[in-house]
């Protein structure tokens, strides 16, 4: 990819629209990848073909390609590097932001979070993708942390997520909880590394 990152740059004519364009082409990718192993995992599980779904590791990976001399280009590599992952949980916590016990922080100011349901189709996904959760003390930004659902799992544990989700904002002190009604698309920062997790407008 960085080849082609290279190329795009210098064909384009500011930084600013190489972030913006960058930006949108990572996030579809990444939306046609989770499209594409969704797909993948609904055959399986429809025909019965027992499948095991592992959380990767690219360092541990790498370390084992090596070791292997196996070609990580190569689609058997990952297949047979597979068994020296761990299983993926219900769901995963991806922390975005963090800048420390909330209590410290905040002092007296109201602390609050904004949750939204992330969807890589989001008007006619029947499961989201995630939650992403937003904590705000008064009008400064302290954290995002992303609630990732486990590709293979069903609409249960949404709420168990959910769950999990408001049990953590509780243990960083938030008093104010509000839910974005609608299924969000991904959106990605500048940089296109994190997700932009959306809040309201009189936040």
């Amino acid at each position: 990819m960085q080849k082609y990152w290279d190329e795009l740059e210098e064909i384009l004519e500011s930084p600013q629209e190489f972030a913006v364009i960058g930006k949108n082409i990572k996030v579809d990718e990444y939306a046609k990848y989770l499209r594409g192993l969704k797909t993948t995992l609904f055959f399986l599980k429809k025909n019965n073909i027992p499948f095991k779904l592992t959380l990767g590791n690219v360092e541990r990976a790498e370390e084992f390609f090596k070791k292997e001399n196996l070609d990580h280009f190569q689609l058997d590599s990952w297949i047979i590097a597979a068994p020296i992952f761990e299983p993926m949980s219900d769901f995963l916590i991806e922390e975005q932001i963090l800048t420390g016990p909330s209590s410290i922080i905040t002092g007296k100011e109201e602390i609050k979070a904004c949750l939204s349901f992330l969807s890589h189709f989001p008007y006619t996904a029947p499961v989201p993708d995630a939650v992403g959760a937003v904590v705000y003390a008064g009008d400064k930004h302290i954290s995002s942390t992303v609630f990732w659902f486990n590709p293979a799992t069903t609409i249960e544990i949404v709420k168990k997520t959910m769950e999990a989700a408001l049990e953590e904002l509780n243990k960083r002190g938030v008093e104010k909880i509000i839910m974005i009604e609608e299924m969000v698309p991904f959106e990605a920062s500048w940089e296109g590394e994190v997700l932009l997790l959306r809040i309201p407008e009189d936040w």
